[in-house]
C-alpha cells in the first residue's frame, strides 16, 4: 500500500510538471525562420549544465538534446520509507541502483526529493534547431504542419529560453503575420523570413526563463 501511495504522489507531481508545458499558445506552419538551414548538432557554446533562476531545476545541454532535471519533494513518515532504500547520513541510497536521493529530515517525517527528468528538445526531423541573427530557434513539431517555436539567447555565463505566450504578443502576431488558424488554441501563423525577423526585433518571445551556467561540456 505504501509503495502505491509513494508512486501515486510521484506520478501526480510529474503530471503537474508536464501539464505546465501543455498546449502551446502559438504555432507556425513551418520550422522558423524559413530559408535558414537546420543545424546538425547543438553548438558547443550552448552545451553544459545550467541552473534555473525560477525553480532551481537543472538544464543539461548536450550535442543532441536539452534535458531538464527536477527534484520532486514528497513527504513521508520515516517508518514508511521503502525497504529498497538505505540511509547514508541525511540521504537515501537506492540499494538496487546505488542512486543517492536527497532528503530533509523533519522530526518523524522525511521530505524525499525524487529525481525526474523532462526532455525539452532532442535533435531530429521533429525537433529542429536553427541559428539566425545571433539567436537560436528550436522548432518542435506539435502536430502536422504546426510547429512550436522557442528562442534561445545566450552569453558565456547564462542562457535564456523564451516562448510566445502573452496576449499582447499574440495580438502583435495577428497584426503582422498571415493567420493560418485562430479559432482554437494554439493560434497558427505563417511567417516569411523578413516577417519573423521583424517579430523578434519588435519584442516577440517575451515569456523568458533564465538559466545560469554551472559548467561547460568538455
Amino acid at each position: 500500500m505504501k509503495t502505491k501511495r509513494v508512486s501515486f504522489l510521484i506520478l501526480t507531481s510529474m503530471l503537474w510538471l508536464l501539464s505546465a508545458c501543455g498546449t502551446p499558445e502559438v504555432t507556425f506552419d513551418q520550422p522558423q525562420p524559413v530559408e535558414v538551414d537546420a543545424l546538425k548538432s547543438i553548438p558547443k557554446r550552448l552545451q553544459g549544465s545550467f541552473l534555473s533562476l525560477s525553480d532551481s531545476s537543472l538544464l543539461s545541454i548536450t550535442e543532441k538534446s536539452i534535458i531538464r532535471m527536477y527534484d520532486i519533494p514528497t513527504k513521508e513518515h520515516r517508518q514508511q520509507i521503502e525497504a529498497a532504500y538505505e540511509w547514508k547520513g541525511d540521504s537515501l541510497i537506492n540499494s538496487n541502483t546505488q542512486q543517492t536521493i536527497k532528503t530533509i529530515i523533519q522530526g518523524d517525517s522525511v521530505i524525499i526529493f525524487y529525481p525526474f527528468s523532462d526532455t525539452l528538445f532532442c535533435l531530429s526531423d521533429k525537433n529542429i534547431l536553427k541559428q539566425y541573427k545571433g539567436f537560436y530557434f528550436m522548432s518542435l513539431l506539435y502536430k502536422a504542419n504546426a510547429w512550436e517555436v522557442r528562442k534561445i539567447d545566450w552569453t558565456r555565463r547564462s542562457l535564456s529560453i523564451s516562448d510566445i505566450n502573452a496576449e499582447e504578443e499574440i495580438q502583435n502576431l495577428k497584426e503582422k503575420l498571415e493567420v493560418v488558424q485562430d479559432t482554437l488554441s494554439p493560434y497558427q501563423y505563417k511567417a516569411s523570413k523578413k516577417q519573423f525577423k521583424a517579430l523578434v526585433k519588435t519584442g516577440g518571445f517575451n515569456d523568458q526563463e533564465t538559466f545560469v551556467r554551472l559548467s561547460n561540456r568538455n
